[in-house]
């Protein structure tokens, strides 16, 4: 068995998805997921896969919603490595108190950013 190659104190998870997702919430919508690399090698020396899914919407807004869902969090461990630098004495930390923990929430008002900012709502929409 090989070891696993990140074993780095502090060292995290790489993400590695390769997704398209085009128009998601329309008839007309398509996926493009595999281990293609959409470059030369993968399309003429490497053996890789790549399917393309056209018209399915259910499955377009499942890959949209992961998509976001990454985003989300390592947009959330930015802010909390700024926070935890803040409290540190490091660099300027963000506009997170310490009782938030550094922007997790114990309900669901977390979802309240996604419905109402005009920040959130473009990028919803430009999701959606």
């Amino acid at each position: 068995m090989q070891k696993e190659l990140l074993m780095t104190p502090g060292a995290h998870a790489i993400i590695h998805d390769k997704i398209v997702v085009i128009d998601p919430r329309s008839s007309d919508c398509g996926v493009i997921t595999g281990s293609h690399n959409l470059g030369y090698k993968a399309s003429y020396a490497n053996d890789e896969n790549l399917l393309i899914v056209e018209g399915h919407r259910r499955l377009a807004e499942a890959y949209a919603t992961h998509v976001m869902d990454i985003y989300d969090h390592y947009r959330w461990r930015w802010q909390a490595s700024k926070w935890q630098r803040h409290h540190d004495g490091g660099e300027p930390g963000t506009a997170h108190d310490a009782e938030e923990g550094g922007g997790l929430s114990s309900d669901d008002g977390w979802q309240d950013e996604y419905f109402g900012s005009t920040r959130a709502e473009a990028e919803r929409q430009f999701w959606l």
